[in-house]
């Protein structure tokens, strides 16, 4: 005879292995590959599974309600095909006008256009979701263009200040209104364009300092790219997956603007191998795929200055590829290898930590760009 505690036996469930839902949570998005692989290596190998879980699994399924994500999509893209249009057309016809208007009328228009893109992200209705805060981001990044262009006109054409001091004024000015929208839309987007405006306000000030030393603008972009990268390793600033590589690829620019200094090119090898081994510690296929693009600028630009006579450039490239494929090989082999032992986690550095190399990089920028320039 069957009991209700025979069932209630049979239906509990069982322990399942802890790497079976590590990896339904990976494929689902859950948890990213460096929790994945803590999470295996120091949990226990069986585990039960959730309750609610299993109570669901019991369920008969429930059909879910239907969606279009690909009608949703489609009238997206259609919305931001017909705004590149408007645009497009705006500039035809305001080339038709432009050169009957004034200086101030110019530099008024585009700060028009730069408060009216404003207010429609503002108008941006919050029912839209994940479309809302895309069309949101796109229109506060325009409106930020258009006002570095409208600041662009006063400072030079209505207020008559020097292209230098302008440039200066121009980039400080943007990424104050660019840091302010990132405040209010915490957006990858806005992120990166206040990045950028800072960077630009960096070289663009060491520059209007400096102007006989064409290489320092670029420390000050490899400051800000290098300051950028190390919160976003530290998860200061969200999404690292995202903000690691493309902050990896200032650090990269930054550098090959300080060519072709001496110390540019060390400046630049060793941001480059920075670069690479990071990657290679966290199995980072985009970052790695930024150092190999650090790799080939840097390393033939270093052995033609250092080596101006020497047929050793193919040589060196052909050692280089070979080794960044196999470092590309075991980048993606680890990826997909869950560990068994524990290791440390090098996808997210200590915040503490990642203050104190912020501290001693601006001050080594400085140092540089003082020595240098007053050198």
């Amino acid at each position: 005879m069957t009991t209700f505690l025979d069932h209630a036996k049979r239906s509990a469930p069982r322990p399942v292995p802890l790497a079976t839902l590590v990896e339904g949570w990976l494929a689902d998005g859950v948890i990213s590959p460096e929790q994945a692989r803590q999470m295996t290596a120091q949990g226990p190998p069986l585990v039960e599974p959730p309750v609610a879980a299993h109570r669901v699994a019991t369920r008969p399924p429930v059909e879910p309600p239907e969606r279009h994500p690909a009608s949703t999509l489609a009238v997206e893209a259609l919305g931001y095909l017909g705004g590149v249009v408007v645009l497009v057309s705006s500039i035809l016809i305001m080339n038709l006008y432009w050169q009957d208007l004034s200086d101030l009328t110019r530099a008024l228009v585009l700060g028009g256009a730069s408060l009216a893109l404003l207010a429609a992200g503002l108008a941006t209705p919050a029912r839209l979701g994940d479309v809302g805060i895309r069309l949101r981001s796109v229109l506060w990044v325009s409106a930020t263009a258009a006002f570095g262009v409208f600041a662009i006109l006063l400072t030079q054409n209505v207020l008559d200040i020097e292209e230098e001091h302008s440039a200066v004024l121009t980039t400080a000015a943007t990424a104050a209104v660019a840091a302010g929208l990132w405040f209010l839309h915490r957006h990858l987007l806005q992120q990166m364009v206040t990045v950028l405006a800072l960077m630009l306000t960096a070289g663009a000030s060491i520059h209007d300092m400096f102007p006989a030393h064409d290489s320092l603008p670029g420390v000050g972009v490899w400051a800000v790219a290098t300051v950028w990268l190390l919160l976003g390793w530290a998860a200061v600033v969200q999404p690292r997956w995202a903000v690691v590589p493309i902050a990896a690829f200032g650090v990269v620019i930054g550098s090959l603007m300080t060519l072709p200094a001496d110390a540019g090119f060390v400046l630049a090898i060793g941001s480059v191998s920075l670069v690479v081994t990071l990657a290679v510690l966290t199995a980072d296929l985009p970052l790695l795929a930024v150092g190999a693009f650090g790799t080939l600028n840097v390393l033939p630009a270093a052995v033609n200055e250092w080596f101006p006579d020497s047929d050793a450039v193919p040589f060196a490239l052909l050692g280089v590829g070979l080794l960044l494929v196999l470092l590309a090989v075991w980048t993606a082999r680890r990826r997909s290898v869950q560990p068994h032992e524990p290791r440390r986690d090098w996808g997210h550095l200590p915040v503490d930590v990642a203050l104190v190399c912020t501290g001693a990089v601006l001050l080594a920028a400085t140092a540089m760009v003082l020595v240098v320039g007053l050198g």
